[in-house]
């Protein structure tokens, strides 16, 4: 069972170097939140972190995904990289949001580099596989 930290007004007092009045008239200002328990006040770490500016990072407990892909195409012209690149682009803005197209051209080097980040490895199936159909005729 989760288990909160509750400091009294003369715990606060210490840790922050006060008189517990002042404590008190913080509280009662609304500086410093607090909870009120029978005739007595319980401030939580939290509470406390926040009014003496320490807040910890909180942890976040949302596991998020990010797929990082990168395509190098060798032996490719700028304007096939373009319309490669433009193709995959119009896929996308089409999809919605959470995916992410780079793209850099080397026309001195016959290449392309293309950056694929997307939050969904389906995502990532799909544009690899429609990159494969476009490249088909060029192999």
């Amino acid at each position: 069972m989760f288990q909160k930290t509750y400091h009294t007004v003369s715990d606060v007092a210490e840790l922050l170097s006060l008189h517990p009045k002042t404590v008190l008239k913080k509280i009662q200002s609304g500086e410093l939140e607090a909870s009120k328990v029978g005739r007595q006040y319980r401030i939580t770490e939290a509470q406390l972190q926040a009014f003496s500016g320490e807040t910890k990072p909180e942890h976040n407990t949302q596991r998020s995904l990010l797929v990082s892909t990168v395509v190098d195409i060798d032996a490719i012209s700028t304007d096939e990289g373009n319309r490669i690149t433009n193709t995959l682009l119009a896929a996308v803005s089409q999809a919605g949001g959470g995916i992410r197209i780079d793209a850099v051209d080397y026309p001195e080097l016959g290449k392309l580099k293309l950056i694929i980040n997307t939050r969904d490895t389906q995502d990532t199936e799909h544009l690899l596989a429609m990159l494969g159909q476009l490249l088909e005729p060029l192999r």
